[in-house]
């Protein structure tokens, strides 16, 4: 291959316009200095440069990346700092809330299903022995059963709420375990 069919081809394959000037003058010295331009170019390999430069390209990217993450860190310990007095209390605050919801869901869910199982059998027995307060007892256990069914109701919001917790730590956190992936999948490509 003759230096200029081997400029060509690495300029339509980089545009690199840098990279092709360096290979010029550096093929352009070799031969200057007496070699012979069949041996120096039997000396590059088109792939070999092209690999180089890729491995250059994604240096530079993972340094530029560093960089803002370790900005974008920086700025989130401070931020942290800051608003440790305001954040700790409400974070306790949520936490306290969620925890008491799912208490009040399963107490409801357990008192209305046990509770209206037992008043229904009570009530049968009454129906049975011909008394006039089995009515009074089975709308009362229809209505555990109902503050059973209401307890289900806050279990699957409890549910609810958890999830949009976990959404949004992915989304405040997850951004920066998406970009160490990243690199470190660049770096195993390397």
């Amino acid at each position: 291959m003759t230096k200029q069919k081997f400029l060509d081809n690495l300029k339509k394959q980089t545009n690199d316009d840098q990279l092709v000037a360096y290979y010029d003058e550096l093929i352009s010295d070799r031969i200057e200095s007496g070699e012979d331009e069949k041996t120096v170019m039997a000396s590059y390999d088109l792939n070999r440069v092209l690999r180089e430069h890729e491995y250059k390209a994604m240096e530079t990217k993972l340094v530029e990346v560093s960089k803002s993450n370790k900005r974008w860190k920086i700025w989130v310990v401070i931020l942290a700092l800051f608003s440790t007095p305001v954040t700790i209390p409400l974070g306790i605050a949520f936490l306290a809330v969620v925890f008491s919801l799912a208490i009040t869901a399963l107490s409801l869910f357990a008192a209305g299903v046990l509770g209206g199982i037992a008043l229904i059998g009570g009530g049968i027995q009454m129906i049975i022995n011909g008394d006039s307060a089995a009515f009074v007892v089975l709308n009362m256990s229809a209505g555990l059963v109902v503050l059973g069914i209401m307890g289900i109701i806050g279990a699957i919001f409890t549910r609810l709420i958890i999830r949009f917790i976990r959404w949004m730590c992915v989304k405040l956190f997850g951004r920066t375990q998406k970009r160490q992936i990243q690199e470190v999948r660049v770096n195993e490509s390397i």
